[in-house]
């Protein structure tokens, strides 16, 4: 079993809490998707101790983000059962499956709420506990989905198992909607994030089955449309 570590920059913790919403940093690439504004008191660098309030050791394997709303840090993680393979690191010899590999054991896919100020944990959920159905690349993950928040639910995807979930900021379950687990030709896995657009989830899913661009009521989890799309792969996270 691997684990994930989340560290906090100094910097931001002292002055992440009690911000507007236009301030957080509630989903994938933040809350203008990848334009971040240049603060003269963002560090310029930092290392395993320099400019780091804290660390907090988070079970398992996951190249999700976390997000942050005010106090509570929202990451996820898929923990094995098993002994997996260490992600690879640089160029790799793909092997006869061209980097595809599939795993047995029971996966533990979790979402965990993180004190913003101290770095332990609030609460974790366990969504579900089964082998992963379908394969990933060996530089993937099984959790490489990042959540979404409008802070007062956190919206978690694990497109490995197919579930798109909600919870609240107490780790209450709010609904649940099971969207199928799908794969692409080269059976690398999934990574596309649902996003947010106001009271709308959206999420995108390209695979060999059935690719579509839905609509969730961010409320009760209720699929408000589906549309049929051509591409049978990608990981990209849809951007309104």
């Amino acid at each position: 079993m691997r684990r994930v570590r989340v560290a906090i920059v100094g910097v931001v913790l002292a002055t992440g809490v009690g911000l507007s919403a236009a301030d957080q940093w509630p989903q994938f690439r933040g809350p203008q998707a990848g334009v971040a504004p240049d603060d003269p008191a963002l560090p310029d660098s930092w290392s395993e101790t320099e400019n780091v309030i804290w660390k907090a050791t988070i079970p398992g394997l996951a190249w999700s983000s976390p997000v942050v709303w005010n106090d509570h840090v929202f990451v996820t993680s898929a923990i094995s059962s098993g002994t997996e393979a260490a992600p690879v690191k640089g160029l790799y010899d793909p092997g006869a499956e061209q980097g595809s590999l599939r795993s047995s054991a029971a996966h533990r896919f979790m979402v965990y709420d993180v004190d913003f100020a101290t770095g332990k944990i609030r609460w974790e959920r366990e969504l579900r506990r089964v082998p992963p159905p379908i394969a990933k690349h060996i530089k993937n993950s099984f959790a490489s989905e990042t959540p979404v928040t409008d802070g007062e639910r956190v919206y978690v995807r694990f497109g490995t198992i197919g579930v798109l979930e909600a919870f609240d900021f107490s780790g209450k379950t709010v609904w649940t909607r099971e969207i199928g687990a799908f794969n692409g030709p080269q059976q690398f896995g999934s990574a596309s994030s649902p996003v947010l657009h106001n009271d709308r989830l959206y999420l995108v899913s390209d695979n060999t089955t059935e690719s579509f661009l839905a609509a969730y009521d961010k409320r009760t989890g209720a699929e408000l449309w589906r549309t049929p799309r051509q591409e049978n792969e990608s990981w990209s996270t849809p951007l309104i």
